[in-house]
């Protein structure tokens, strides 16, 4: 850019140097070139500016509009081809016309609202017509050599002027290159960089038209530089083309940043229809076919639409991936209390149909017959069924997927098997509520414990040391307190109890722990008198066997787990627990005495008398004790 000043301050500081060539045919055409090349940039920029409703587009347009009316009127107004000399609309229709330009090009710099962009392309009609209209009154009145143009440069007195034109000319191209550098930053583009240098290259031509003299080696430099200018453009738009292959959107790159993101906002809708298409069906063909017509409606070239294609069916898989791995997510979060295998495989199938969009059914092993191609479903050497999908709806990534979710729903199979194996077993050993929450969360092991209100319901067998003297074999005794322990023990877990312990002859559990329960009292009264209702059934032909005695108290208590790092236990310790082995070990064989507290919290269900105060250690008072009569159905 700094080569033609350099070069036209070397012939003006040597005159001798500063040859003079008037060659009007050369002229011409190198003017008719610079004009014919601003005519297609505007042409080809004012289809975008219409199609975008863009007002920065529009006047760049505009800009080279009138650059291509005015050079076409200089060239024509060239000496001896249709004006008879060199007169004032021949050596001002490039100055004028370049000014005009620098006004256009500041303007169509500026960020302009929506409102006001479309109003500005509103009035393209009009303006382009009033730089036609401008430009053929102008080549009339030079070829004719009417006034005020018909007169030479030097009669007319314009000279003082064009100093201060030139100074503002030069600063408007400068401030449009400025501006244009910016959006070059934001984003880089050959037309965008091009630009710019095509508007320093103008802001030096207007300083070169007033140095350089007419006809010698500086004038000519200056007409050269502009051809260089506009060229620039032109091969940059050129190798844009060629590059996306698609005329549609050339200066795409230098529009208003509402147009970008319509145009972002456009190709977004478009590839989120192609993924549209790809999802709902597994042939490539349709993909290939719905990738064709979104390329021409966004007129894309033949290599866009192919990696429109690649783009889609890439986030198509992805959307794929990633709603399979969330129906992982989803089996993996399925909670294993009270849930078969088959219950599980018929969830995994809807969570992986919903996420796929595929009718997918999970048959059992059981129900299989004869050989399938259908995903298995195993873990280690077993097999739990098959994962089904309709035939002819699932590509060969597709059953890709489905079988990477087989595995996975294989492994969650497995470890339904082993927690229900392992909450078997260890719910044999400590209550069924205490090993589900053991074995869902291991945290609730640590150490430690919370004050809660709890209510207590202690039983043992009154007279079984004496009955068991009597008794042959040690096994027989087992047995005999099994049975009395199966029978009462299913009550206490279906009211809700947790069984804390077994002490020989005895029971102990306590309720509203570890889940709460509002109702926790009446649940350890209805506990105690289903007890008694089904050993007074378990012993009805065998007076001799012992019954309970069960004494029930509500009462503050610590609760956790009590013990070492190698051995603890879940219990309740307190005051409330103390008062309730009193309580129990006071009453009478098939009876229930209850603590003043827990008969607060259950008379408006049950019949009871009050007994006579009992003793109880650590207490400095006698103990406040209802023997149970009765209870009513309802809570």
């Amino acid at each position: 850019m700094a080569l033609a000043p350099a070069f036209v301050s070397v012939l003006l500081a040597a005159p001798a140097v500063d040859a003079k060539w008037q060659h009007n045919p050369t002229h011409f055409w190198l003017v008719a070139i610079v004009a014919f090349a601003n005519l297609m940039l505007a042409t080809r920029i004012g289809r975008e500016a219409q199609a975008r409703n863009d007002a920065r587009l529009f006047l760049m347009s505009l800009s080279y509009s009138v650059s291509a009316a005015f050079f076409a009127v200089h060239a024509l107004a060239t000496p001896k081809l249709l004006a008879a000399g060199a007169n004032l609309g021949f050596s001002l229709a490039m100055p004028a016309g370049l000014f005009v330009a620098a006004i256009l090009a500041t303007l169509s710099s500026l960020e302009w609202s929506e409102s006001r962009s479309a109003a500005i392309v509103r009035s393209r009609t009009h303006l382009s017509i009033g730089v036609l209209a401008i430009a053929a009154a102008w080549l009339y009145l030079s070829v004719n050599d009417i006034a005020p143009l018909g007169v030479s440069l030097e009669e007319s007195g314009l000279s003082d002027f064009f100093l201060p034109l030139e100074v503002i000319g030069v600063a408007l191209f400068l401030v449009a290159a400025f501006r244009y550098y910016l959006v070059y930053r934001s984003r880089p583009s050959a037309v965008a960089m091009a630009l710019v240098t095509s508007l320093v290259l103008l802001a030096e031509v207007v300083v070169l038209v007033g140095l350089a003299r007419p006809w010698q080696l500086s004038w000519w430099t200056w007409h050269l530089v502009i051809l260089v200018s506009y060229g620039y453009v032109a091969y940059a738009s050129y190798v844009q083309f060629r590059r996306e292959g698609r005329p549609g959107a050339l200066f795409s790159s230098v529009a208003l940043a509402s147009t970008v993101e319509e145009i972002k906002s456009e190709f977004r809708s478009a590839l989120e229809q192609l993924v549209s298409a790809v999802a709902a069906t597994a042939s490539s063909s349709d993909t290939q076919l719905a990738a064709r017509s979104l390329g021409e409606q966004f007129g894309l070239s033949t290599g866009q639409t192919e990696i429109l294609e690649d783009a889609a069916t890439a986030v198509a898989t992805e959307r794929r991936q990633s709603g399979v791995l969330a129906a992982m997510a989803t089996i993996s979060r399925q909670p294993l209390d009270d849930i078969t295998e088959a219950q599980l495989g018929d969830l995994a199938a809807e969570a992986l149909g919903g996420a796929m969009g595929l009718d997918v059914r999970f048959v059992p092993s059981s129900d299989e017959s004869g050989a399938s191609e259908a995903c298995q479903v195993t873990f280690h050497d077993r097999r739990f069924g098959t994962l089904h999908v309709a035939p002819g709806t699932a590509s060969g990534r597709d059953q890709d997927l489905v079988q990477s979710f087989a595995d996975h729903l294989g492994m969650a199979l497995g470890n339904l098997v082993v927690y229900r194996d392992l909450r078997g077993l260890f719910g044999r050993y400590v209550s069924p509520t205490i090993a589900t929450r053991l074995l869902n969360d291991p945290k609730n092991a640590e150490l430690g414990g919370v004050m809660v209100e709890i209510t207590v319901l202690f039983a043992d067998l009154r007279g079984f040391t004496s009955y068991t003297e009597g008794v042959q074999h040690p096994s027989d005794v087992v047995d005999l307190l099994n049975r009395y322990f199966t029978t009462v023990v299913p009550i206490l877990l279906d009211e809700g109890g947790t069984v804390d312990k077994f002490v020989g002859d005895a029971v102990m559990a306590v309720f509203n722990t570890p889940i709460l329960q509002p109702d926790h009292a009446v649940r350890a009264v209805r506990a105690a008198h289903r007890m008694q209702q089904a050993i007074g059934e378990l012993i009805r032909d065998r007076p001799d066997w012992p019954q309970f005695r069960i004494g029930v108290n509500t009462g503050s208590a610590l609760v956790g787990n009590i013990g070492s790092d190698e051995l603890r236990n879940y219990t309740a310790i307190g005051d409330a627990v103390n008062v309730a082995a009193r309580l129990e070990t006071a009453t009478e064989p098939g009876d229930i005495l209850m603590g003043a507290t827990t008969y607060d919290l259950v008379r408006h269900v049950v019949t009871a008398e009050q007994v006579r105060p009992i003793d109880a250690k650590g207490k400095t008072e006698p103990v406040a004790a209802y023997r149970l009569v009765s209870i009513s159905d309802q809570d």
